[in-house]
């Protein structure tokens, strides 16, 4: 449910002279010296009776209430409400007032209520009809919620925060569009209207105006600082837009807001994987994981921090707790499947590497290294059932088709090293040197393996699978842990 809030107000001269009355009631002088003999005494005055206080309008019943809403202690400001004598309780912005209480302390069936007897008196009271339609809304009855904000919108065309609350639910319908133009309409005629700016904010981020969404966030910013979901809203516009340090600024600003909340140290440390702080990451998803500790996907974001900092054992650790809760979860299943290949765990790895070329059955790389992991297992006929089922889908002039037919009957590499020689795909041409040399080393040609492992090394970028496993190959002949002769 979106949180309500009173906007500041002053005190009046009414509540002031409310305070100083009290104040000098306090304060009576000190008593004089005793009186000299024969000296008449003269009585003081009679005080004059204490004036009796005056009854409360509803505007400063809420300035009296306004401080314990501010400090956060809406039942408080309830308490304080139900003790103040009103001039006239039953009046309908009375009642209101009473539900809004209520439904700042989140008893929103005691608000309905109130707002209920207020329609069946006033039936045209739009401040009672737009209540209860956030009401509907927190309980999922988003028509109810319609209904009431139309009927708002068709008695009083100029509430805003109706309109607002309209547009908000057009963008959760995906109606973006309309709702753009809903927002739009509010911020001409209310430009600090909070709801309005951050919707339309988040209206341009669906509609992939990153720089436009960054505009309407930061008006929200500047109309209140103390928004930490406007933070975070924008730290995923400037994301978008890949200024990574700006997002995180915006995050940690949101931490600070709100240093409780789940997703900020979610969000956070997404865009420090993104920029390749991957230690700041992994502290992130550790304090998100305090903080939460039943939802899978701290576990997952986490191991790929730990992984990208070679803390393989964490990493593999926080990937089996990740999909011992949520086995679905398809973004593990790739690096998952790398690690356990990785560890010699070949036929866990050969799994998991074809659930996830299922789901994305063009990535022929990952048909590649599950059928690796299976020969690494010593499962070669399980290895060329699995290539056999989907070569006739490969494209016949793709070196994917090539290396499939190798891996099939590995028994001329010298057709298939033209082959690769011969590709004008300078990218593709490095990736299959890495499946080259993993089928040359399971032959035992393990020099040619080394070559084949250095060309994929060094021809291939950070961030391909082949380039990481043909490193990590490498690196053990160069520390001796794997024998260096054919």
């Amino acid at each position: 449910m979106r949180t309500l809030t009173l906007s500041p107000l002053r005190l009046t001269a009414v509540a002031l002279a409310v305070v100083l009355l009290a104040g000098c009631a306090l304060l009576r002088p000190p008593p004089g010296p005793d009186p000299e003999p024969g000296v008449a005494i003269v009585p003081d005055p009679p005080e004059p009776p204490e004036p009796p206080e005056p009854v409360l309008t509803v505007p400063e019943a809420y300035e009296s209430i306004s401080l314990s809403v501010q400090a956060g202690d809406p039942v408080a400001a309830i308490a304080a409400y139900e003790e103040a004598e009103l001039e006239d309780p039953d009046d309908p912005m009375t009642r209101v007032l009473l539900a809004n209480l209520f439904l700042i302390a989140g008893e929103t069936d005691h608000a309905a209520d109130i707002l209920a007897s207020v329609l069946d008196a006033d039936p045209q009271n739009t401040e009672a009809m737009y209540l209860l339609s956030l009401i509907r809304g927190t309980a999922g009855d988003t028509a109810g919620q319609r209904a009431l904000l139309d009927r708002v919108l068709e008695i009083d065309p100029d509430h805003t925060r109706a309109r607002a609350a309209l547009g908000e639910l057009l963008l959760q319908g995906r109606s973006y569009r309309a709702a753009a133009e809903t927002f739009e309409r509010v911020i001409r005629d209310d430009p600090d209207n909070l709801v309005a700016r951050v919707g339309l904010g988040n209206v341009y981020l669906r509609q992939r105006r990153y720089p436009d969404a960054e505009e309407q966030l930061t008006a929200a910013i500047a109309i209140d600082p103390d928004n930490s979901f406007a933070y975070s809203d924008r730290a995923r516009a400037r994301a978008l837009q890949y200024f990574l340090d700006g997002a995180d600024s915006d995050l940690t600003a949101a931490i600070r807001l709100e240093p409780d909340h789940y997703w900020h140290y979610i969000d956070r440390g997404r865009v420090r994987m993104e920029n390749r702080r991957f230690a700041g990451a992994a502290e992130d998803f550790t304090v998100a994981l305090a903080l939460n500790d039943e939802l899978f996907l701290g576990y997952a974001l986490r191991a790929g921090a730990y992984d990208a900092l070679e803390m393989f054992d964490e990493a593999l650790a926080d990937y089996r707790e990740a999909l011992s809760r949520r086995s679905d979860y398809a973004p593990a299943f790739v690096p998952y499947g790398v690690l356990l290949y990785m560890i010699g765990e070949y036929e866990s790895a050969a799994d998991y590497l074809r659930r996830a070329f299922r789901r994305e059955p063009r990535r022929y790389d990952l048909a590649l290294l599950s059928a690796l992991s299976l020969k690494s297992a010593g499962h070669d006929r399980d290895a060329a059932g699995l290539l056999n089922g989907i070569i006739n889908d490969v494209p016949r002039d793709s070196l994917y088709y090539e290396m499939m037919r190798y891996y099939v009957q590995p028994a001329n590499e010298s057709l298939v090293m033209s082959r690769i020689r011969e590709s004008t795909d300078r990218t593709l041409r490095a990736r299959m040197y890495f499946y080259l040399g993993a089928q040359l080393e399971l032959l035992g040609r393990v020099q040619t393996a080394q070559a084949s492992f250095l060309e994929a090394e060094e021809r291939l970028q950070p961030g391909f699978l082949e380039q990481r496993l043909a490193a990590w190959r490498l690196r053990a002949y160069r520390s001796m842990e794997e024998p260096s002769g054919e």
